[in-house]
């Protein structure tokens, strides 16, 4: 089962619900900062982070490797990395959305894929598993590049900011999970 999962739904937009049953609800007090509900393809219900200052946090679960992010979004930014660190104080896995001068991420870490942004939505999926990590978008591989890392996930989280220091995601998305390694077969049923 995951470790979290935001779906697309939900009609509070100060909260975002973790299905999970793990109880990781992101959440925004400030009602400036709070991501638009929207509706995005195929009718379906998007958070849309307006790059400026919108943010989620949460209580992250303690995840080790090896562990899945998958995402569902359509980002404005670019370009956009999948990540995983070594060591250090921030979070250690995730997705960095980089634009211009700064990091705007839903975790922190040093690259392994790097890919352009795209205004139609798309599937991301990272194994994060040390030397053996995968990046894919809509089911094709990325070339990895950097240091994968061995790093677990702990502490404060974060989405569509690397923790407003470096910067915010211009990015729509419909779903995020967070999830111990899938079969080939049911990783195949996703994608």
């Amino acid at each position: 089962s995951p470790y979290i999962w935001y779906s697309n739904s939900g009609s509070d937009p100060g909260v975002w619900e973790d299905l999970s049953e793990n109880g990781h609800n992101a959440s925004q007090a400030s009602a400036a900062s709070r991501p638009a509900i929207a509706i995005g393809q195929n009718g379906l219900q998007v958070r849309n982070f307006d790059g400026i200052d919108d943010f989620f946090t949460f209580s992250s679960p303690s995840v080790s490797q090896p562990a899945e992010i998958w995402m569902v979004y359509s980002s404005s930014s670019g370009p956009i990395f999948s990540k995983g660190i070594t060591a250090g104080t921030c979070e250690v896995i995730g997705f960095d959305f980089i634009t211009g001068s700064g990091f705007d991420c839903l975790y922190a870490g040093s690259g392994l894929a790097e890919f352009a942004p795209s205004e139609s939505f798309q599937v991301l999926r990272t194994v994060f598993n040390g030397p053996a990590s995968v990046v894919e978008r809509n089911g094709a591989s990325l070339t990895l590049f950097g240091n994968p890392g061995p790093g677990g996930m702990s502490g404060a989280g974060y989405i569509g900011t690397n923790s407003g220091v470096f910067g915010y995601s211009a990015m729509s998305v419909g779903e995020i999970l967070i999830l111990p390694p899938l079969s080939t077969e049911n990783a195949s049923s996703l994608t």
